[in-house]
């Protein structure tokens, strides 16, 4: 026999670091930053005879004028059907005691997984889909887009399992590794910014957010991360120094130079080698995009000086994934490839921890090569993953009519100012 219980912040964050399951919604950290944020923050278990914890989650209520909205997000399922039937039933029992209108539950747990080309890698978890409806949840549906909440509908992931720093590389694709190649050889490095530094990587964002049309967080978003999680938020930022990027780019050009020469020299004896020539052409288009590269840093060094912010990322970690969760990238700095030397700079620090998932985050779920995101991510060769849904019960519905009928009677009037 179950009972059913909340436990406190540290109790919680105890039991989510030795579980076998976790993800970033549902740990010690995230429930500290929804807090720090104003958020109602509860964490409701199931505890076993002997006091252990056998299931538990991170939930939050907020105010529905005639009553409450209580949530779980990312909720990780018992192995055990019954248990997780036994912690459903307990928790509706709880929400509706304390005016609950209704429950909603997104579990941490993917509908299909797919290939970057969208072709499914497994069968659709219909069975999730009718045990929540047992439970008389209903649910909400599937959409595709990029969600702007926590838990969007459409991910990208990547399996580490098993792979060292060296069999990680390997397992990149061309694009990738093409690009880390490119943006080691100018030199660009990559460090974790401080908390008296967050707002540079507020102007990255920021000025990310108005090219691509996109609400950005405010600094004390931000912020509270930093002092929610700690050493478990990464805000990493890609820089160059742009003198060190000359010195670099002349050095590979001479180097280039010598080449081509040599080849030239083997044709005044050889003129009708194919290879040759077509090294030749080769080389000779390298070099003038050497040319073009070296007049634009030229640029570069006289316009912004020698040390420059190219690009910027917000990684959260836990025992169980990383999650990449937000990004910046200077529009002018894009041929510089940054963005890949962040990504491989926290998939090897993941590797280094033994943290087995890599969590990409977003994609829009459109896989006809209209999604520039999608292409990016998938460079890292990983696999697309479609998560379940969210799913509602409502546990009042007397109130719950009531709040339906005022909401829309507020929707009608706003609709009414704005015509006027």
């Amino acid at each position: 026999m179950y009972k059913f219980c909340l436990l406190n912040e540290n109790e919680f964050g105890a039991y989510t670091n030795q579980s076998d399951s976790g993800n970033y919604l549902q740990t010690q950290e995230m429930g500290a930053l929804k807090s720090l944020r104003g958020a109602e923050v509860f964490y409701p278990a199931l505890k076993n005879e002997d006091g252990t914890v056998a299931l538990a989650a991170i939930m939050t209520k907020a105010k529905l004028g005639v009553g409450f909205v209580f949530d779980i997000d990312g909720l990780e399922l018992a192995d055990n059907d019954a248990i997780t039937a036994d912690f459903l039933s307990q928790l509706k029992t709880y929400v509706k005691a304390n005016d609950g209108l209704y429950l909603t539950v997104t579990p941490n747990r993917p509908y299909g997984t797919y290939d970057y080309r969208g072709n499914p890698l497994t069968e659709k978890n219909q069975e999730l889909i009718s045990f929540f409806k047992t439970q008389q949840f209903v649910h909400e549906g599937f959409s595709q887009g990029y969600s702007s909440d926590g838990n969007p509908q459409w991910i990208y992931k990547k399996d580490l399992t098993g792979l060292t720093e060296a069999t990680l590389i390997k397992s990149y694709n061309k694009d990738a590794k093409y690009s880390l190649n490119k943006a080691k050889s100018f030199g660009i490095t990559t460090r974790e910014l401080s908390y008296e530094e967050l707002s540079l990587f507020k102007e990255i964002t920021e000025r990310t957010s108005v090219r691509r049309n996109f609400t950005d967080k405010t600094l004390d978003y931000y912020q509270a991360v930093y002092q929610a999680y700690g050493e478990r938020a990464k805000f990493v930022v890609a820089e160059i120094n742009f003198q060190n990027y000359l010195d670099s780019l002349q050095k590979q050009k001479l180097q280039l130079e010598q080449k081509l020469a040599d080849v030239e020299t083997f044709l005044v004896v050889n003129p009708n080698s194919r290879k040759k020539n077509n090294q030749k052409r080769e080389f000779t288009d390298e070099l003038s995009t050497y040319e073009k590269r070296i007049t634009e840093g030229e640029q570069m060094l006289q316009e912004n000086g020698e040390a420059v912010s190219l690009a910027c990322a917000l990684f959260l970690t836990c025992p169980h994934e990383t999650v990449y969760l937000f990004s910046g990238t200077e529009e002018k700095y894009k041929k510089l490839y940054a963005p890949f030397l962040i990504q491989d700079k926290m998939l090897r620090y993941s590797v280094d921890k033994e943290i087995p998932l890599y969590n990409f985050y977003g994609i829009e779920g459109i896989f006809d090569g209209s999604d520039g995101i999608l292409k990016f991510k998938e460079s890292f060769n990983g696999y697309a993953e479609e998560k379940v849904g969210t799913f509602r019960v409502i546990l009042n519905p007397g109130k719950y009519k009531l709040y339906m009928m005022l909401k829309h009677a507020r929707e009608f009037v706003s609709r009414l100012r704005g015509r006027a």
